[in-house]
């Protein structure tokens, strides 16, 4: 069974959100799929830039993920996003090719933006994947 990287990205991007950004959405829950709060090291090409820049989500699910930038994107950008994965026993890794729409933005601090994406393309092998490492992380 594969799993999914978990890396600590040491970098300008690490910050206590918690504590700056509070959600304010109050209806109901639209998410078809659970998220977890995870780190997977994600590598992203945005609309706007054709340079491949590496961050690492927050939270992920089968249905998309948030992560950090430190640029600003904005509502319905398409980006093109490659996902770390590891599989078998940990010894070897591989990448998951995803196409993700950005559904919000909300800025943490000056220049530093947290993003909201829900996949648009992805193999249903992979989102299999995805859905059962949350379940099991859920499990505890």
């Amino acid at each position: 069974m594969a799993q999914l990287l978990l890396l600590i990205i040491c970098s300008g991007l690490n910050v206590d959100s918690t504590r700056i950004m509070k959600e304010t959405y109050a209806g109901s829950e639209r998410r078809q799929y659970p998220r977890v709060e995870e780190v997977v090291l994600i590598s992203y090409e945005t609309p706007k830039s054709a340079q491949v820049k590496t961050s690492s989500t927050r939270n992920i699910s089968g249905g998309g993920l948030c992560f950090d930038v430190a640029e600003p994107l904005s509502r319905d950008d398409v980006l093109q996003l490659v996902m770390a994965k590891v599989v078998d026993d940990g010894a070897r890794s591989t990448t998951i090719p995803i196409q993700a729409r950005v559904i919000w933005v909300g800025e943490l601090v000056k220049g530093i933006y947290r993003v909201g994406l829900r996949f648009t393309e992805i193999d249903e092998m992979h989102r299999a994947e995805i859905v059962e490492n949350v379940e099991q992380k859920l499990k505890g």
